[in-house]
């Protein structure tokens, strides 16, 4: 939730969030736990990019996302919320 206020602004309940992926993943040399949750929201927020931690930002549908270059973990959770939509 901190993240998320940081990154986007939105403040939001423990209870709003939804869990979709938690792994152990091997990414660039190192072991990680990685985590990611769904919220649903009304309206898209705005990311500031500070060219620091965010350098780059967009939204794309998430077919569109599938054809990048994604970590893992993201591309399992976009998959996920596909599969449970269609």
């Amino acid at each position: 939730m901190r993240e998320l206020l940081e990154e986007t602004k939105l403040r939001v309940r423990p209870d709003e969030l939804q869990s979709v992926v938690d792994q152990h993943h091997d990414w660039e040399g190192k072991r990680e736990h990685v985590e990611i949750f769904e919220l649903d929201v009304a309206e898209r927020p705005v990311i500031e990019v500070d060219n620091r931690e965010v350098v780059e930002a967009a939204f794309f549908p998430p077919e569109k996302a599938l054809g990048l270059e994604l970590f893992p973990p993201i591309r399992l959770a976009i998959e996920r919320r596909l599969a449970r939509n269609a």
